[in-house]
């Protein structure tokens, strides 16, 4: 198992990491494609256990529109949580 602190432990010009209950949002401005938006994993979503070891994740988008890998969807409160940072997440990717 893979645990959080692989993708949060970084420097904040490259990577900035936001958490609520047991979910990670992590945006990585160095997987950014500007030429190749479908390339890379610029923004994404992590569930984790209590030892912060990942059980699943997902990009920002697919998450957003659809469901985690492991086919569960977001609860209201996570989905209202992330679904407000979206201005942030393309301001920190793409204007800076």
């Amino acid at each position: 198992m893979t645990n959080i602190s692989k993708y949060i432990d970084r420097t904040q010009l490259e990577v900035k990491t936001y958490k609520y209950q047991n979910y990670f949002l992590v945006l990585d401005r160095t997987e950014v494609n500007l030429n190749n938006p479908g390339d890379g994993t610029p923004a994404m979503i992590y569930r984790v256990d209590h030892n912060n070891d990942i059980i699943c994740s997902g990009t920002y988008w697919c998450v957003m529109d659809e469901e985690m890998e492991d086919g569960q969807e977001l609860g209201k409160k996570v989905y209202d949580y992330f679904d407000k940072l979206l201005p942030e997440i393309e301001d920190f990717l793409y204007n800076n």
